[in-house]
């Protein structure tokens, strides 16, 4: 989906936890700051991308650009993509470790889990 009808992180947590159907008030803001560490790790992931994919178009334009520095650029481009994608899969894990498998079906079908 395009950026501009992708919904707000704040609008996909409260989605998520409305179908979770968590009645315990306690174990509601336990997880809801969960999903909230996963959507905020996948949006800051989602950034990361298009922040990528706009510098690979600079430096494709820039012709003065040589070997090495290109080199250099994508191995740090690499690096920090590696580490946002790291950091969703902790907080996937994390999530699952304390959802039922019908609450992560829940999950699964919203995009927080995989």
């Amino acid at each position: 989906p395009d950026e501009v009808s992708r919904k707000s992180p704040e609008e996909r947590v409260k989605e998520a936890m409305a179908a979770l159907k968590i009645e315990d008030e306690k174990e509601a803001d336990a997880i809801k700051g969960l999903v909230k560490e996963v959507v905020d790790a996948q949006k800051a992931l989602e950034d990361h991308d298009r922040d990528q994919k706009k510098s690979i178009d600079e430096m494709s334009k820039n012709k003065e650009l040589g070997d090495n520095d290109i080199e250099a650029k994508l191995i740090e481009l690499r690096t920090k993509r590696k580490e946002r994608n790291s950091t969703v899969i902790e907080a996937q894990k994390k999530l699952s470790e304390v959802t039922s498998y019908r609450q992560e079906l829940e999950l699964i079908k919203r995009g927080v889990l995989k």
